[in-house]
């Protein structure tokens, strides 16, 4: 087998791709070069191929009614291993070509002349060439024009390479700008936040605005901040904090008022946000409609078309989880990545949140208690919870010791 690869074929594939050319339309620019070596080289077929792996494809072509042929046995290959116009006089009688299906077909190709295009870094990525119907050889003047058409189609394609590498470049510092602009976007959320729950007495509108900022952050159509507790028996459920009003009709608007502020409660865990719960991993559906784990949609319920299930830990436990829906582009991991901040200081918050809970609560046993210890005729002696005297109602009596021993 004639060898056709080059050295250094990995590399030289990568280079061409990295150009961006392969399969694009045509362009005038190419066109006009192939149009002038027709002419003055007096050659029919005249062409601008890029070879990749398996193929030859063609920028330009003009003469030929084809778009890309098989790479096997071609001539351009061939011109790839060269630094040099490659010629084949009457490929009628060159073993290499006799039965290549432009020669041996109907296409008749009996002339090929043809000159690497090369990248800047040295990579032979194409050919520009011409072709003819009929045996000859090129005059030396001719062979100049070649290499002075090939050297303007390499600068070209040298153009369009440093033009996309500054396009990349320019992306990448959009993304960059963007990137740090997000990043500060949820530094403000966090602060935000954290403000609210220090200041604000009515922690459901803290959640509230914090869910109104994720959404506006991730450009979700609606979602929800649940924390997960437990039942009795250890079976957890979800109780939203923070959720959007997606109410549809009367009964359901109705609903949402009856129990939006006090936190809606879900036990059903055969769904996609109870696959969140249950692996306590992000969980990303593009397309619940036909997702396995989706648990269906109550009639006239606002169309699902992405959900992005997100659980927050706290101290190594799952603490909570938000739910998110219909991202106009979808969902994916960078955005998990990229809330990471967000979840640990949601989770500090749901921490301190269920913590100041119990503390209400404790407090208000304690004054029901103490209440019940001042009308009480017996004595009394109430202990916190490490076994620390609180208050006492005629129980010192009992017990050996003055009030103001206690």
């Amino acid at each position: 087998m004639i060898k056709t690869q080059s050295h250094n074929e990995i590399e030289r594939i990568k280079a061409l791709h990295a150009l961006g050319i392969l399969d694009t339309g045509p362009e005038e620019r190419f066109d006009r070069l192939t149009r002038l070596a027709r002419q003055c080289l007096d050659a029919p077929i005249a062409l601008i191929a890029l070879v990749d792996g398996h193929r030859l494809w063609f920028k330009s072509c003009l003469g030929l009614d084809i778009t890309e042929t098989p790479r096997e046995l071609s001539f351009c290959a061939h011109t790839l291993l060269k630094n040099e116009i490659f010629e084949v006089p009457d490929a009628r009688i060159d073993h290499r070509f006799k039965q290549h299906p432009l020669v041996a077909g109907s296409s008749n190709i009996r002339f090929y002349a043809g000159a690497p295009l090369l990248t800047e870094d040295g990579f032979a990525i194409g050919t520009f060439c011409i072709m003819s119907r009929e045996p000859k050889r090129l005059t030396p003047e001719q062979r100049k024009v070649l290499t002075d058409l090939s050297a303007c189609a390499q600068e070209i394609v040298r153009l369009v390479a440093r033009s996309l590498l500054i396009c990349r470049n320019i992306n990448e510092i959009k993304s960059a700008e963007a990137a740090l602009d997000r990043q500060k976007h949820i530094a403000e959320i966090i602060s935000r936040a954290q403000s609210q729950f220090i200041l604000e007495s009515n922690r459901s509108r803290a959640f509230d605005e914090l869910l109104s900022d994720i959404l506006n952050l991730t450009d979700s159509e609606y979602g929800f901040i649940a924390e997960i507790l437990h039942r009795e028996d250890g079976s957890p459920y979800l109780k939203t904090r923070a959720i959007t009003n997606i109410a549809w009709n009367d009964e359901t608007r109705a609903f949402f008022e009856a129990n939006a502020a006090q936190g809606m409660e879900f036990s059903n865990l055969k769904n996609l946000f109870g696959a969140v719960i249950t692996s306590e991993k992000p969980f990303i559906a593009n397309d619940p409609e036909h997702d396995p784990r989706r648990g269906g949609l109550p009639p006239g319920h606002p169309p699902l078309k992405a959900f992005l299930g997100i659980p927050v830990h706290y101290d190594c436990k799952l603490v909570a989880m938000i739910g998110l829906a219909n991202r106009p582009d979808g969902y994916d991991h960078e955005w998990v990545e990229f809330l990471h901040p967000l979840l640990m200081t949601l989770g500090q918050l749901i921490e301190a949140a269920r913590i100041k809970r119990q503390h209400d609560q404790d407090q208000a046993e304690l004054t029901r208690l103490s209440r019940v210890a001042s009308q009480t005729t017996n004595g009394v002696i109430i202990t916190d919870t490490e076994g620390r005297t609180i208050s006492t109602k005629r129980g010192n009596q009992w017990v050996g010791y003055e009030d103001c021993d206690a």
